[in-house]
C-alpha cells in the first residue's frame, strides 16, 4: 500500500510539473507562475519547476527572484538537482558576492563534472575551487582529471592551461595542450590555438607558433590569411621575434591582405599595432598615413589619436643627452587652453597639470575661475594631454578631465561642474612596533605613470599615495629603453654589461636591439654563457643571513629570474609558498570598485588582488627581507584603457584605469600597514605611459622607513641604481651603479 501511495504521489507531480513546463514552452508566463505558485514538489520534479518557472520570471524582467528560488530550490534538493548551466553561472556569482565561498566551490564541482563540454563551467571550477580550497590543490585535482584515459572532454584540458598561463609555467601549458580538439567545438579550438601560440611566444618559440597555425590549417580548415594576421599580432604583443623577419614588416605584409580577411577586428588591431611600432622606431610620418588609413574604416580613439601621434618624438637613444632632450621641451610650440564655466555657476578654483618643461611629479598650478571669466592657460604641445581638475570653495571636486594642446590654436573647455566629492580622509599606516629588523618590500606596479598618480592626487584621491609623496622620498626615474624586460635587467642583474669586452659589448648591443618593439629579445643572447653574469640582486643579499623573495613574474625575454623563487640565508633556494595567480574581487572591493567589474578589467583585477595577497601575507609571515613585487596585470590594464583617458573630455575620474589606481592605492596601504616600524616600502614603475601603444621614460618612485628623508632626488636619475640602494639598506656595499636614486646612507640594524 506503502508503496502504490508513492507511486501516486510521484505521478501527481510529474503531471504537475508537465504543466508548469507546458505553459512555459507555450510562453505563457502568466500560466507558468500561477499553476507554480502553491505546489508541494520534491526532487527532481522541484527543480524541473523551479527551472520552467525561472523562464517566467526572466521574461517578466524578475530574474532576482528567479536566483533567489533556485539558491532555495538547491539548498533543499541537495545532490538530487542541479540547475543548468547558466543559471548554475548566475548562481556562483551570487554565492560568491554574498561570501559563501564553500557552497560557491562545491556547486561549481558538480556542475563542472555535469556538463564537461561546457567551457564556462570548466573556468568557473577553477576560479570558486580555488578560493575555497587553495589553487594546488584544485590544480593536482584538474590534472589528475585530464590525465584519465577516458578524458575526452577538452574544457577542463583549456581551464588547467590557463591557470598554468596566469602563472607563467609556459612549458606545462604546451605540454597540457598538446592534441588538437576536434573541429566540432570551435570555441574550443580557437581558446586552445590561441593559449598554445601564446605560450610558445612566451618562450621566444616562433618557429613552434608558426607549425600551430600550420596545423590549424591542415587539421580545422583555417583561414590561412587570418592565420598570417593572427601570427603578425601576436608577435607584436608577447615582443617575440620571428627568425626571419622584423615584427614591423609582418604587419606591414599582413596589412598587404587585410582587405581580403573578414574578422575587420583583427585587422584593426594589426592596424593598431603597426602604428605601435612605428611610433616606438621614430617614424611618425608613416605612422600618420597609417592612422588616417586605418580611420577610415576604424575608430581607433580608445586607443590613439593623431594629437598624440602628431606630438611623439623621434626614438631616442641611450646616447642622447639630457640636455638633448632638455631642448625638445624648450622648442615645443605653444598652444592655448580657454576654461569656462557655464552661466549661473559657482566661483571655484581650476587646477591645470604643469607645463611639458616642468617634471611629471610638479603640482597643478591654480587658476581663478568665476561666472562669465575665462581662465586662459598656455600650454606647450607634448606628448601627453593637459588634465585638469575644478574644485569649489571647500575644495571639493565637481569636474575633471583632459584636453590636448594644439600649436598656435586656442581649444575651449567649457567645465559642467557635478554634484561635489570630498577629498579621502588622509591615511596613516597602522605599523607594527620597531622589532630590531629591517625588511624592504618593493611594489612595482607595472606601467605606473607619474601624471595619472598627479590627476588622482588632484581630485584628492590616492590617499595612500598622497601620504607617501607629502612626507617621504620620491624621484621620477628615467627607465631607458622604456621596456619591462629592460628595467627588469637593470635591477636584477645589475653587474651585466660592466665587463668591457668584445662578448660584453655586442651581447649588450644585442641587449638594446632586443629592448625595441620591432624585435623583442636578444638576437645574440646566445653569447651570455660566454660572459660573466655576476651575482643578481637577490643572490647577492642572500648569500648570507637575509632571505630574498623574486615576485617579478619572469617570461619570454623578461630575464629576472626565477619567479616565486626565495634564496637565503646562506644562499639557499627554496620555493616560496604556493600563490594563487587570481582571487575574486569580493562583494566589498566589487562595491568600492565598480569599474573593475568590467568583463576585461575583472580578470586583470584578480589577479591584481591575489599578487597583493602573497604580498602581505608574506608580510605577516616574516621570514622575508626582501621583496620584489610586480604587478603585471597594471601594465595590461593601461595599456587596454588609457585611450579612454587620453581624449579631449570632461571624465569626472571615471574610468576603469583611475579605479585600478585607486584599488592599487588601497592594497599598498594594507601591505604598508603589514609591516613594522623597522621596515621599508618602496613603491614604483618600471616605465610610464606615453599612449595606449608608447611607454614613457619616466618612471615613479618613493621610498617611506626609518634613515629615509623627506627629500626629492635631484634631477631624474635612471632606475639602474636602484640595485646598489637596496643592497645598502642591508649594509651591503657593492660597486653596482650609483646613479643618484637615493640621498641616504645608513646601514640597517642587524637581523636578530
Amino acid at each position: 500500500m506503502l508503496a502504490v501511495t508513492s507511486r501516486v504521489r510521484q505521478v501527481t507531480q510529474e503531471a504537475a510539473a508537465s504543466r508548469v513546463c507546458t505553459a512555459a514552452e507555450a510562453g505563457d508566463w502568466t500560466r507558468t507562475l500561477s499553476s507554480s505558485e502553491a505546489l508541494s514538489l520534491s526532487g527532481t520534479e522541484l527543480g524541473q519547476v523551479s527551472e520552467c518557472r525561472c523562464r517566467a520570471l526572466f521574461a517578466l524582467g524578475r530574474a532576482e527572484e528567479c536566483i533567489t528560488l533556485v539558491a532555495s530550490v538547491l539548498r533543499e534538493t541537495g545532490d538530487g538537482w542541479l540547475p543548468p548551466p547558466a543559471l548554475s553561472l548566475q548562481l556562483l556569482q551570487r554565492f560568491a558576492l554574498q561570501g559563501e565561498a564553500d557552497r560557491a566551490a562545491e556547486l561549481a564541482r558538480r556542475a563542472a563534472r555535469a556538463a564537461p563540454e561546457n567551457l564556462d563551467l570548466a573556468m568557473a571550477e577553477l576560479v570558486y575551487r580555488a578560493a575555497a580550497e587553495g589553487e594546488e590543490v584544485v590544480l593536482q585535482d584538474l590534472a589528475a582529471r585530464v590525465a584519465e584515459p577516458s578524458a575526452t572532454a577538452y574544457p577542463p584540458r583549456i581551464a588547467l592551461a590557463h591557470a598554468f598561463m596566469r602563472r607563467r609555467e609556459f612549458e606545462r601549458v604546451v605540454e597540457i595542450l598538446q592534441p588538437i580538439p576536434p573541429r566540432r567545438v570551435p570555441k574550443v579550438v580557437s581558446d586552445w590555438l590561441l593559449m598554445r601560440v601564446e605560450a610558445q611566444l612566451a618562450l621566444n618559440r616562433a618557429g613552434d607558433a608558426r607549425e600551430t597555425y600550420a596545423l590549424w590549417q591542415r587539421h580545422i580548415g583555417g583561414d590561412p590569411l587570418e592565420a598570417q594576421l593572427h601570427y603578425a599580432l601576436m608577435l607584436s604583443l608577447s615582443g617575440s621575434r620571428d627568425p626571419n623577419q622584423p615584427t614591423t614588416q609582418l604587419l606591414r605584409e599582413a596589412l598587404e591582405v587585410g582587405d581580403r580577411v573578414s574578422n575587420r577586428y583583427l585587422v584593426q588591431r594589426i592596424y593598431e599595432r603597426l602604428i605601435a611600432h612605428l611610433i616606438a622606431e621614430g617614424s611618425r610620418e608613416e605612422a600618420l598615413e597609417i592612422f588616417d588609413a586605418a580611420s577610415r574604416e576604424f575608430d581607433l580613439s580608445e586607443t590613439i589619436s593623431r594629437p598624440q601621434i602628431l606630438a611623439s618624438q623621434p626614438a631616442r637613444t641611450n646616447t642622447s643627452s639630457k640636455l638633448e632632450q632638455a631642448d625638445a621641451s624648450s622648442v615645443a610650440p605653444r598652444g592655448s587652453l580657454e576654461f569656462t564655466l557655464p552661466a549661473g555657476a559657482a566661483a571655484g578654483s581650476l587646477w591645470v597639470g604643469p607645463d611639458l618643461d616642468h617634471p611629471p611629479d610638479a603640482l597643478y598650478q591654480l587658476h581663478a575661475l568665476a561666472g562669465a571669466k575665462v581662465a586662459r592657460v598656455e600650454r606647450r604641445v607634448s606628448s601627453w594631454p593637459v588634465r585638469w581638475v575644478f574644485r569649489d570653495t571647500e575644495q571639493q571636486v565637481l569636474a575633471s578631465g583632459a584636453a590636448w594642446v594644439a600649436a598656435d590654436q586656442t581649444h575651449r573647455v567649457e567645465i559642467s561642474p557635478g554634484a561635489p566629492q570630498a577629498m579621502s580622509a588622509p591615511f596613516e599606516p597602522a605599523l607594527s612596533p620597531a622589532d630590531g629588523r629591517r625588511r624592504v618590500f618593493v611594489v612595482i606596479l607595472d606601467c605606473g605613470d607619474w601624471r595619472l598618480v598627479q590627476y588622482l592626487r588632484s581630485r584628492g584621491e590616492l590617499p595612500v599615495h598622497g601620504r607617501l609623496l607629502s612626507e617621504e622620498y620620491r624621484a621620477v626615474l628615467t627607465s631607458r629603453p622604456p621596456l619591462t624586460a629592460a628595467a627588469m635587467e637593470f635591477l636584477v642583474w645589475p653587474e651585466r654589461g660592466r665587463t668591457v669586452s668584445v662578448i660584453g659589448l655586442v651581447h649588450r648591443l644585442g641587449l638594446e636591439i632586443g629592448g625595441l618593439a620591432s624585435v623583442g629579445s636578444n638576437p645574440v643572447d646566445f653569447l651570455r654563457a660566454f660572459r660573466p653574469e655576476g651575482l643578481s640582486l637577490f643572490e647577492k643579499i642572500g648569500a648570507e643571513r637575509f632571505v630574498t623573495a623574486n615576485m617579478l613574474l619572469t617570461h619570454g625575454s623578461i630575464d629576472a629570474g626565477r619567479n616565486a623563487k626565495l634564496i637565503g640565508p646562506n644562499g639557499l633556494r627554496h620555493d616560496a609558498q604556493p600563490v594563487s595567480a587570481v582571487r575574486a574581487l569580493s562583494a566589498e572591493e566589487r562595491s568600492a570598485f565598480p569599474r573593475l567589474t568590467d568583463p576585461i578589467a575583472e580578470q586583470l583585477a584578480e589577479a591584481m588582488a591575489a599578487q597583493f595577497d602573497a604580498a602581505a601575507d608574506m608580510a605577516r609571515r616574516g621570514r622575508v627581507d626582501l621583496l620584489m613585487l610586480r604587478i603585471e596585470s597594471f601594465d595590461v590594464l593601461t595599456h587596454t584603457f588609457y585611450g579612454r583617458l587620453a581624449q579631449t573630455r570632461q571624465d569626472d575620474g571615471d574610468a576603469v584605469l583611475l579605479d585600478a589606481y585607486r584599488y592599487a592605492d588601497r592594497r599598498i596601504g594594507e601591505l604598508w600597514s603589514a609591516l613594522d616600524a623597522d621596515d621599508v616600502l618602496i613603491v614604483m614603475s618600471d616605465h610610464g605611459i606615453r599612449s595606449a601603444l608608447d611607454h614613457a621614460e619616466d618612471a615613479f618612485f618613493v621610498a617611506a622607513g626609518p634613515g629615509i628623508p623627506h627629500a626629492r632626488a635631484e634631477g631624474q636619475p635612471h632606475l639602474a641604481g636602484l640595485p646598489r640602494v637596496l643592497a645598502g639598506l642591508f649594509g651591503i656595499d657593492t660597486d653596482w651603479p650609483d646613479t643618484g636614486v637615493a640621498a641616504w646612507d645608513e646601514s640597517p640594524t642587524p637581523r636578530q
